[in-house]
């Protein structure tokens, strides 16, 4: 967790695409509430722990983990301590719920699911990772169908934790281990086709299946690096870089929009930014903000929706806040 610091003027930011000899300047943007939960388990609320004294509990599982945009402006949300995926409309009205712990018993799974992480593969199911049985679920929206992948008994394909998830325009499924570093690749159907050794940090466009990840620069600690791919069997390629004149505090890639746009976002001491990029690498915009602090410890923080509005989590004075971009 990092402590927000804001200031009355934000430094001014210069990031640039490698393929850009103008940099595109900063514009400042402010992040209002979207929708508001109260903390509980009704269909309309959500769930976090909270000490004696109020403070949130420390660590990761202690709240909702992920958040994702999902067709017709929807918000779909890992309740992780609820036990439950719920997607919500933009004025807070609960849409769906599915029962994960449910789902996992009639699977045969042992552990009470641990919800980590969670997106929409190409054809419309949810894929879910677990980390309390290790696995990855694959479910219909409507709860019609499900099924899991666990990792394979060879120990160089499989994983031991899972860290990140992501799939591709083919239905692949790309899950990163940061205590093996490395990515494992399956087919549609859970079949082990690739393991991307020392790969972390890691982005996939479900439009095209295209690949994006970061590099630290090892002689500045003012730049990064973005790479990116066609897809899983071509070789890396410089896509753009991205300068500062203070120190990142982190940096991250936050997602495509329905456009194959990327974004990335990353903090200074005094600052959130948000840099958005074709799909040639011309940087077409440059936002800053004030810096964010969750209140606890999701997954993600930040995503994208498909018409490119980005949105964030905070919890503040009881409520979970959805905020956007504006």
């Amino acid at each position: 967790m990092k402590k927000a610091l804001f200031t009355a003027i934000l430094l001014l930011t210069t990031a640039f695409a490698c393929s850009a000899e103008t940099p595109v300047m900063a514009k400042a943007a402010e992040f209002k509430t979207l929708i508001e939960f109260a903390r509980g388990s009704d269909p309309a609320q959500l769930l976090w722990l909270v000490e004696d004294d109020g403070s949130i509990l420390p660590g990761a599982f202690k709240g909702p983990m992920v958040f994702r945009a999902g067709p017709e402006d929807t918000t779909w949300i890992g309740d992780t301590q609820n036990g439950r995926i719920c997607a919500f409309s933009r004025d807070g009205k609960n849409l769906n719920s599915i029962d994960l712990i449910g789902i996992t018993k009639k699977l045969g799974l042992k552990e009470i699911p641990a919800l980590l992480d969670m997106l929409f593969k190409a054809d419309g199911n949810l894929l879910v990772a677990d980390a309390a049985n290790n696995v990855i679920l694959e479910i219909a929206p409507d709860s019609s169908s499900s099924r899991f992948f666990a990792p394979p008994e060879d120990e160089a394909r499989a994983w031991m934790q899972i860290n990140y998830l992501h799939t591709d325009n083919a239905g692949r499924i790309y899950i990163e281990d940061l205590a093996l570093q490395h990515t494992v690749v399956l087919d549609g159907n859970g079949a082990v086709i690739a393991v991307l050794e020392h790969l972390n940090c890691l982005a996939t466009s479900r439009t095209t299946g295209r690949q994006i990840t970061l590099a630290a620069d090892d002689k500045s600690l003012e730049t990064f690096r973005v790479l990116s791919r066609d897809n899983l069997e071509k070789s890396w390629q410089e896509f753009a870089t991205v300068m500062e004149k203070v120190p990142f505090s982190w940096i991250g890639i936050v997602g495509f929009d329905g456009a194959d746009n990327l974004y990335i976002a990353y903090e200074t001491e005094d600052a959130r930014h948000y840099l958005i990029y074709r799909k040639d690498g011309t940087l077409i915009n440059s936002l800053k903000t004030q810096c964010i602090n969750p209140g606890y410890d999701p997954l993600y923080s930040d995503w994208v929706s498909s018409d490119g509005k980005i949105h964030c989590v905070r919890i503040k004075n009881d409520k979970l806040h959805i905020m956007q971009l504006n």
